[in-house]
């Protein structure tokens, strides 16, 4: 399992694969901010991170 910190806005923007896109901007040096994630490989760990954040955005 890994932890990346990340903001629904960033994710979105991407239009990527969900553990593709995140591993990407780090590795590009882009320090995202935001929530915490847990990034499984399972679509719906997905969606529930998606909505977690667009939440969290709002506030």
């Amino acid at each position: 399992m890994k932890y990346v910190v990340v903001s629904a806005s960033t994710l979105i923007g991407m239009g990527l694969v969900f553990e593709q896109a995140v591993n990407e901007k780090i590795e590009a040096g882009y320090k995202p901010i935001g929530g915490i994630a847990v990034v499984h490989t399972s679509e719906e760990a997905r969606v529930t991170f998606y909505q977690a954040m667009i939440k969290d955005d709002k506030k």
